[in-house]
């Protein structure tokens, strides 16, 4: 929720659809008369032997109403074309959220795998600790070898290295969503372990052709189509 309010990826969208809401008024208002009105005052003194000599005052008025006869249909194949781009809009808004919401869960879930396998490797350096501290406490006793202890030493070491991966791979994913919700890296920090939810064991798509018509590329498709058309 929070992504589709504040993404700048949205409100681009969002500014496209209304700048062809506002074509399709502005090609509708072509259909209408134009209507206009004029009005003017002229003050003149005028000589003693002209019109009788003094001040006098002229005025004029007018008003004029113009409509272009749409014959052929022009004038109603452009609001249709106008309204077919806003359709386009509307459609590539939908597009866009749609896609906004799959990179947003595809970040999140990738996050938590993330933070899970660190909690099982922080597990699994806690086993070879304990198997380091026991291997050194045979070394000194005489049971054991140094090289157990090297071998254990190793394998300690490239754990720590996969951890420190992981915690990279994490905090670059945390950045990531706090991009794609419209937030400064670094705001997610505190995003922590948390369980997800498991998807539906089925989801009803119903028929075919509705699901088609439901997808916003294709409405998106058709109404390129409707818009060259008109």
């Amino acid at each position: 929720e929070r992504g589709l309010a504040e993404a700048p990826s949205l409100a681009a969208a969002e500014a496209r659809l209304r700048q062809a809401r506002a074509g399709v008024s502005a090609s509708r208002a072509n259909l209408l008369p134009a209507l206009s009105a004029t009005a003017n005052y002229v003050h003149a003194d005028l000589p003693g032997n002209a019109f009788g000599g003094g001040a006098t005052g002229f005025y004029a008025a007018g008003f004029d109403a113009r409509w272009e006869a749409d014959l052929w249909g022009g004038k109603r194949r452009e609001v249709e074309q106008r309204a077919a781009e806003a359709g386009i809009a509307a459609a590539r808004l939908a597009d866009a959220q749609v896609a906004l919401s799959a990179e947003i869960a595809r970040s999140y879930l990738a996050l938590q795998a993330r933070l899970a396998s660190i909690a099982l490797v922080d597990e699994r350096e806690g086993h070879e600790g304990r198997l380091e501290t026991l291997a050194a406490q045979r070394l000194a006793g005489g049971t054991g070898t140094r090289q157990q202890v090297a071998l254990l030493r190793q394998r300690r070491a490239r754990t720590a290295i996969e951890r420190a991966a992981l915690v990279a791979e994490a905090d670059a994913l945390r950045d990531a969503l706090a991009t794609l919700v419209g937030k400064q890296p670094g705001a997610l920090d505190g995003l922590a372990r948390a369980v997800i939810p498991l998807p539906p064991a089925s989801v009803a798509v119903g028929d075919p052709a509705a699901l088609l018509m439901r997808r916003p590329d294709v409405i998106a498709a058709e109404r390129q189509l409707a818009a060259a058309s008109a």
